[in-house]
């Protein structure tokens, strides 16, 4: 079973039910920081989320320690993770709307669907789909059009919106995933 949403994150991860007992402990094979780099756990049956992925995106956990913050990255297809480049980016510092939100560019071209997410600091964010008025958009043109999310591209920059409500600093953390 995936707790994804615990009030507790470090008690987010894989676990496993002893039907009998009621037991709950966490399974083998995802209980370690190199089990789960880039771990993503299909989720086969439920009312919520049957049928669902998630994918884990803090890097370097500590199973128990640290917080593991799962993102729903919907269903089929398969699933491509940007590369380093674009886990954990460091903002950039700005105070205005349409900066560039990191020095970053996107890493690779996601194909397929189009799903792209942004989390700040662990948590979903709004993000364009060709709309610079939202949290967040990708630029390709130094933040002047927003893209849309079906035709984003490798080198595309990530650009804070007007909608956002308060300002980056260097110690917020963007995380972008997304699918092909």
């Amino acid at each position: 079973m995936l707790v994804y949403n615990h009030t507790a994150p470090a008690e987010n991860g894989i676990w496993v039910i002893v039907p009998a007992s009621g037991a709950w402990t966490r399974r083998a094979d995802a209980d370690s920081t190199a089990e789960l780099q880039g771990a993503v756990v299909s989720v086969r049956e439920g009312t919520a989320n049957g049928d669902k992925r998630f994918a884990l995106t803090t890097d370097n956990v500590t199973v128990g320690t640290t917080g593991q913050t799962w993102v729903d990255i919907g269903s089929g297809g398969s699933a491509a993770y940007p590369v380093s480049s674009n886990k954990n980016m460091t903002a950039s510092a700005t105070t205005a709307s349409f900066d560039q939100a990191t020095a970053t560019t996107l890493a690779s071209t996601p194909s397929g669907d189009g799903y792209a997410r942004v989390l700040l600091n662990g948590v979903a964010q709004v993000l364009g789909d060709g709309v610079r008025t939202t949290d967040f958009y990708f630029s390709g043109d130094s933040g002047a059009t927003a893209r849309s999310i079906a035709a984003l591209v490798a080198g595309d920059t990530l650009h804070i919106g007007s909608g956002l409500g308060f300002n980056l600093a260097t110690t917020d953390r963007l995380d972008v995933d997304y699918a092909v």
